[in-house]
């Protein structure tokens, strides 16, 4: 786990998963995360050739900066165990997690697991995440923020809201 997750640090030392990365909020928001600093970026979908297109486009936004695709039926628990295991091994452990998907979210549960064993990191979901529980049942290490991802936002607002949370830059923290 790298120091830069931790409250007020930035993104350069960060490994960033976006689950729902196919979507075009999931690409904004990882293209986002490239502008502020991150240099490693997985892209988890579901729809293997939006996956793969969003990993190339983050890639090609910034060099020196790594970009990993993984695709499957992200419901599936042993699906979604080797997205978390394939880019945990081409990029390493995550330090953040940012949920785009809109459907369950066992990836980005998965993922805070191994955050959680870890000891640190934080876990970003939109909107209509806000009333669950986090995905732990809560080491005080991991922090879960909430962004409102409603439809009277656009998708620059949402991406932006989505790096300050990353960063704790006036996102409250969600209890």
């Amino acid at each position: 786990m790298s120091s830069s997750s931790a409250p007020g640090g930035g993104l350069t030392d960060s490994t960033v998963f976006v689950v729902g990365g196919d979507t075009p909020v999931g690409r904004l928001v990882a293209l986002h995360l490239v502008r502020a600093g991150s240099q490693r970026i997985g892209i988890i979908g579901s729809d293997a050739a939006e996956t793969e297109n969003t990993a190339r486009a983050v890639f090609g936004a910034a060099s020196g900066m790594w970009s990993v695709a993984a695709s499957g039926e992200m419901s599936t628990p042993a699906e979604a165990q080797r997205m978390v295991a394939e880019l945990s091994a081409a990029l390493g452990d995550p330090d953040i997690v940012v949920s785009c998907s809109g459907g369950p979210e066992l990836v980005s549960d998965i993922a805070g697991h191994t955050m959680a064993e870890l000891g640190a990191g934080t876990v970003i979901r939109l909107d209509s995440a806000a009333s669950r529980p986090g995905p732990t049942d809560g080491p005080e290490h991991i922090r879960l923020r909430t962004v409102d991802g409603s439809a009277d936002r656009t998708p620059e607002q949402i991406a932006a809201a989505v790096v300050a949370a990353a960063t704790d830059t006036g996102v409250p923290e969600q209890n």
